[in-house]
């Protein structure tokens, strides 16, 4: 099943960054997360907002939270690690962590 979803924040995790390098001289933040590749889409933690959904556990204007990729737009596939969000009047910045 699955979703369209309009993100509105990424994280900007740290370890990201050891994913970029080639070396790192912490061998466990290369062990940790795959190695990116130029060109290749970074997955960060995220918060979007449901648009269109073909998926029965969300609906319309839903606010999810999990791996999404750096962009406007998320077509999130079945199987994809998110979950619905319940914002408990935080500002949705202070959700990104899951």
């Amino acid at each position: 099943m699955t979703l369209l979803c309009k993100n509105l924040y990424v994280s900007i995790d740290l370890y990201q960054l050891n994913r970029l390098k080639s070396y790192s001289s912490s061998p466990e933040a290369l062990s940790a997360a795959a190695r990116i590749t130029p060109g290749e889409a970074i997955d960060p933690n995220g918060v979007a907002k449901v648009v269109v959904s073909a998926n029965p556990e969300f609906e319309k204007d839903d606010l999810v939270v999990g791996l999404i990729s750096w962009g406007e737009y998320e077509l999130v596939k079945g199987g994809a690690m998110i979950r619905r969000l319940d914002p408990m009047r935080f500002p949705l910045s202070y959700l990104l962590e899951f």
